[in-house]
């Protein structure tokens, strides 16, 4: 990845590296507690590496550090299986170089099972996200991490150069007042909302910043970071939930192979089924009339799903991890008898509006509802010809969109 950038930034690197060194120097205290938010990416996993650098020169340095990584249930797997190996292997070297002084705690945090992507868009029907309706940010991040509740300093690998939205994000939540010379003062790197500090000492870094920190850090030796590389084989590569809809194309279902393009068939298919009205049930408020995903689009939904594990020989871990009474949502959309899976439903999510509620044997019956499904098939597949991630996927030798279609048509049939 990392060779699709030159490597002129070497000077510019050094003061890059330096001021978040001297962040790191004015901000950490000999006994405090500090979190870091680690997702795994390149940006936190930047900011890590940066601050086990400064801790070999600062031997006097005595502290407690929280790798806080918020798992969403929804990454791919090659994502969060590198994010928690490198925090074990993290606080192992961690400790080790300090000898103790620095003590490193892992914080993982997930969503509640009925917060989870599969709970709400198959049990309660909630429909792809929309810059409207960003149900997923509060349900799979916001109300999990609960960041405002941390009262201790929190170090960040936010950097606006990311997108325009974390931009404007940041000077909303950083403030814009050094901006015009970054790294002019120090407040343009600190946030107070909360209870706590927030720091981003790469807020003003770029891709090539990291990826030229990164490719001459795998040079050196130090924690093994070979696998951040594979994960990056695009430079257009970012990651977060795999089926998020905000996203043109998700870049890392498009590139690192092994099955995933079947998961990003999904993810377009999900937009697309949302976007059909007669999927939909209709309501009487809000800003649109257009409802949650009726029995027909869960049925869809629940069956690409099914088809795109089984075509890519992927599971998804977020079907699995989460439990209730011993019985994983995969259990209970797919294998539980149907009284039993309602009766856990029914326990757990007990306030689900009678609207939106839709007993599990009729999702899994896709053929009860035939004549909807073949008609959606149809518009989809009239309607892809100009979506991008659809183009993309159609440089494969076999379109995965394509062969799902295909595949549910053939089970129509």
């Amino acid at each position: 990845m990392a060779e699709n950038f030159q490597l002129p930034y070497l000077s510019l690197q050094n003061e890059k590296v330096d001021m978040v060194f001297d962040l790191f120097n004015k901000t950490i205290r000999n006994g405090e507690k500090v979190t870091f938010a680690f997702s795994g990416g390149k940006d936190s996993t930047t900011l890590a590496i940066l601050f086990y650098e400064w801790l070999k020169i600062r031997h006097d340095i005595e502290c407690t550090i929280t790798l806080l990584h918020n798992d969403t249930s929804s990454e791919i797997d090659p994502m969060e299986n590198w994010a928690r190996n490198f925090m074990t292997s993290y606080k192992t070297e961690i400790e080790d170089i300090t000898e103790g002084r620095v003590k490193i705690n892992i914080d993982i945090r997930t969503p509640k099972v009925i917060d989870t992507f599969y709970w709400r868009m198959l049990i309660r029907g909630y429909p792809a996200p929309s810059f409207n309706f960003r149900w997923c940010v509060h349900l799979l991040k916001e109300k999990p991490a609960n960041l405002d509740s941390i009262e201790e300093t929190m170090f960040t690998g936010l950097r606006e150069a990311e997108s325009s939205e974390r931009r404007i994000l940041m000077r909303k939540k950083y403030g814009n007042s050094c901006s015009a010379s970054p790294g002019g003062c120090m407040a343009y790197y600190y946030s107070t909302e909360g209870k706590g500090n927030k720091v981003a000492p790469m807020r003003d870094w770029t891709d090539g910043d990291v990826w030229s920190f990164l490719t001459l850090y795998r040079n050196t030796g130090g924690i093994n970071i070979s696998p951040i590389f594979m994960l990056y084989p695009n430079p257009k590569v970012r990651y977060g939930c795999w089926h998020c809809t905000l996203a043109s194309v998700q870049w890392g279902l498009q590139s690192l192979g092994g099955g995933l393009e079947y998961f990003e068939a999904v993810r377009i298919l999900y937009r697309k089924f949302s976007d059909l009205p007669y999927l939909r049930i209709k309501k009487n408020t809000g800003y649109s009339k257009l409802g949650p995903l009726n029995a027909a689009g869960r049925a869809l939904m629940l069956k690409s799903i099914a088809l795109a594990e089984d075509l890519s020989n992927v599971k998804l871990y977020g079907l699995d991890i989460n439990l209730l009474e011993g019985k994983s949502i995969r259990d209970i959309l797919f294998n539980l008898d149907p009284k039993e899976a309602t009766a856990l439903i029914k326990k757990y999510d007990p306030n689900i509006p009678r609207f939106r509620y839709i007993p599990i044997d009729k999702i899994r019956n896709i053929q009860k509802y035939k004549e909807l499904a073949l008609r959606a098939l149809i518009d989809v597949k009239r309607n892809c010809a100009n979506d991008k991630a659809y183009i993309l996927l159609d440089t494969k030798l076999e379109n995965p969109l394509i062969t799902l279609l295909n595949r549910i048509e053939d089970l129509l049939s």
